[in-house]
């Protein structure tokens, strides 16, 4: 019997000994050490914690299970239930029970006062959420089960407890009504709501204890605070302003006008359940966007947090608690939105070995509701939304995807964030043609190149280069397609052999603005260099592709890469080209896999409904698709040149690298020598004129012919492809 009221007592003290010892009692004897005093603990309600531990020792039969089952220092026992110390060795056992219901008896006599920090913290989450008193005592009580072993063992001695037999516990201890209990914690209650308290469900893994509250909660509320807003920002806090303007999103003009009539429409009527997403790559100006929409209104605008305050992320259901708690807060004041950032941090990617990605959505009906009840407008923001379950995306009213800008808005991007560097106009013009970069890249590359403060603009501009394509290469993003026309002389279509007027079908499309063609030909004949300059000619930014970027380990990757390269050149209004297209053009009948048929098909249904101007460029064409074939309004085969072609662009390739014509008497013995060279094409010429800026080794016109004939041998010994390059109906020689 000794040792029944020895463990009793000691359970309840072992967090009121450590209050004790933190604030610099010891027990008669113990020595204080530096570790000790370093050590920052829970401190509970001191006489909360020995009236709670009380009744749920004499209440709840508490006191006779751990009788039975361990042994524990006696002095632990008198210190926690705040009895006279030197009653632990002088006290027998048999008086110990009757000594404890005195004591409470005494403590429900005289209520303890709840002008503590965690009270007074709570009082005023209380006032912001609308906790009623029974809400408040609760959350007060499972703070400090969860910070206090002591208490946590006056329960866990009961083994697992289902959530009815643990609102009755927690009913004995604060002594209101069980049915008031379970009603502060049924899953619609603003505690479990907001996630302030969770109800776990693998109670084997949690001692048996069906209740525990948000992460660091418990060091939140036994903390001073100036202020209610700053005992909010753990949870959500307003936005900072942002120096851009919707001049700044002149790309997307109408969504941002769509975006901002909606929302004032919505707040105006005070609407329910408003929520916009807006997704896209990283930087390109999302959360951005979202701050000059809440500046244009002129409406506050609150971030829900995604991490805490010592800088640890918060999970999703974290997440998801704080909005619920932010929106019943701000539903209390004026008019206000809501951003919701990263929201692939609620809407994970799920991955089964045997099935791969499958969409996210633990939880749907809650998370539908969430959706559905908000108080006040939220902007959703994200990178990726594939993974978003169906059901959550048709909650959303308005669904923006925000991409790449234009080169033009790129240029003022680009000198919004480097004013104050030393950068060339060529530079600018060079980079801001660049669909890889996005704003994101800018700023983050302008303010590495602000610190660093190179004195030079050569200096500027490589180092600014230098970080954006570490950045680009990073995120996997491949290098943008060559545009430069020749490296021989300046483009001209008349250099170009090809089997249609490109002079009229560059009208034609400047008229249309719209038409689907297909180039074809062996390597070097100008196909994309034709590209490049009908873009230039058009006024379009051009929207390079080649067939292996878009190409996806993933079921169904493919498919979806090629949608959204049809869709981000009609966001731009871009010329699209499709380079080394083979893969997607090939004849259906050959394919030995499924994701070859259907990469072809997502071609031609993107194909169908492209309005644009759409260019692709393949070396083979015996084995197209005759479907894809037909959808291309014009069929253009590029051959190498004719032989006037050849002597005029040589002639202007010399004068380019400053190379002295030949006299008249030697004209015709080098075009002789020019003529031999079967299949010489443009590329020939600018891969020879690029050998010559390097060595410098060509100083007369014979050199030079005769390093086309090298380049032209290279390609005799290569063995022949199937396709155009084999002998057929679809190759000629020049000349025939």
């Amino acid at each position: 019997m000794a040792s029944g009221w020895y463990a009793t007592g000691c359970v309840v003290a072992r967090a009121y000994h450590e209050i004790m010892r933190r604030r610099g009692h010891r027990r008669p004897g113990q020595q204080s050490s530096a570790s000790d005093e370093a050590k920052v603990t829970f401190s509970a309600p001191r006489s909360h914690l020995a009236l709670w531990t009380l009744r749920l020792l004499l209440n709840e039969d508490s006191y006779q299970r751990l009788s039975e089952r361990s042994n524990w220092p006696m002095s632990d026992v008198i210190e926690a239930l705040l009895l006279p110390f030197e009653l632990a060795h002088e006290t027998a056992p048999p008086k110990l029970q009757e000594m404890l219901e005195t004591q409470l008896r005494k403590l429900e006599r005289n209520e303890p006062v709840r002008d503590t920090t965690l009270f007074r913290n709570i009082e005023k989450l209380g006032e912001m959420l609308g906790l009623s008193p029974v809400d408040e005592l609760v959350l007060a009580f499972v703070v400090t089960l969860e910070g206090e072993e002591a208490l946590r063992d006056c329960i866990a001695v009961h083994g697992t407890l289902g959530q009815r037999r643990m609102c009755d516990m927690i009913s004995s201890a604060i002594g209101v009504t069980s049915a008031k209990v379970r009603r502060a914690l049924r899953p619609s209650a603003v505690l479990v709501e907001t996630r302030l308290i969770e109800r776990r469900t693998d109670l084997y893994t949690h001692n048996g204890q069906p209740l525990t509250i948000m992460d660091d909660l418990d060091v939140l509320l036994m903390r001073e605070h100036a202020s209610v807003e700053s005992l909010l920002s753990y949870f959500f806090r307003p936005s900072p302003k942002t120096e851009l303007t919707t001049a700044d999103f002149s790309h997307v003009t109408a969504d941002l006008e769509l975006i901002t009539r909606y929302l004032g429409a919505a707040m105006r009527k005070r609407a329910r359940g408003v929520n916009v997403l807006i997704h896209g790559p990283p930087g390109t100006g999302k959360t951005e966007l979202v701050r000059v929409v809440a500046a244009a209104l002129d409406t506050p605008l609150f971030e829900v947090s995604y991490e805490s305050d010592d800088g640890k992320a918060l999970d999703s259901e974290k997440r998801f608690g704080a909005y619920r708690l932010c929106q019943r807060v701000l539903a209390k004041g004026p008019r206000s939105m809501v951003l919701f950032d990263e929201i692939e941090d609620v809407f994970p990617r799920q991955y089964q070995k045997l099935f791969g990605l499958m969409t996210s959505g633990s939880d749907k009906g809650w998370t539908n509701r969430l959706l559905e009840s908000n108080t006040r407008p939220t902007l959703w923001v994200g990178n990726d939304i594939d993974q978003v379950d169906a059901a959550f995306l048709r909650r959303f009213d308005l669904i923006i995807e925000l991409l790449s800008p234009p080169p033009k808005v790129r240029r003022r991007i680009l000198e919004t964030h480097c004013g104050g560097l030393k950068l060339g106009d060529d530079w600018l013009v060079k980079m801001s043609g660049d669909e890889r970069l996005h704003p994101g890249h800018i700023e983050q590359a302008a303010r590495v190149a602000k610190t660093i403060a190179p004195r030079s603009t050569d200096e500027t501009e490589q180092l600014l280069a230098r970080v954006i394509d570490g950045k680009l290469r990073a995120n996997g993003q491949a290098a943008p397609t060559r545009r430069a026309h020749s490296d021989a002389c300046a483009y001209d279509l008349s250099f170009v052999n090809a089997t249609c007027d490109l002079e009229k079908v560059s009208d034609g499309l400047a008229r249309s603005h719209a038409g689907t063609l297909c180039l074809y030909g062996p390597p070097g004949t100008g196909k994309s260099a034709f590209v490049a300059h009908l873009a230039d000619r058009l006024g379009l930014p051009l929207h390079s592709r080649r067939g292996s970027d878009l190409m996806s380990c993933w079921v169904g990757g493919t498919e979806a890469n090629l949608a959204r390269m049809f869709r981000e050149a009609t966001a731009q209004q871009a010329l699209l080209f499709l380079d080394e297209a083979d893969s997607y053009l090939q004849d259906r009948r050959r394919a030995a896999h499924s994701w070859e048929i259907t990469g072809v098909n997502e071609l031609l249904v993107q194909m169908e409904a492209f309005e644009g101007i759409f260019v692709c460029a393949t070396n083979l064409v015996d084995s197209l698709d005759l479907a894809v074939f037909r959808r291309f309004v014009l069929k253009a085969r590029f051959d190498p040149l004719e032989s006037d072609q050849r002597w005029r662009m040589l002639e202007a390739t010399l004068t380019k690298l400053g190379i002295k014509r030949s006299r008249n008497s030697a004209a015709a013995f080098l075009r002789r020598e020019l003529d031999r060279l079967d299949g010489i094409t443009p590329g020939d010429f600018a891969a020879v004129a690029r050998r010559v800026r390097l060595l410098g080794d060509t100083t007369d016109p014979a050199q030079f012919i005769t390093a086309l004939g090298e380049e032209c041998s290279f390609k005799d010994a290569a063995p022949r492809r199937a396709g155009f390059l084999a002998a057929g109906p679809q190759s000629r020689k020049v000349g025939s």
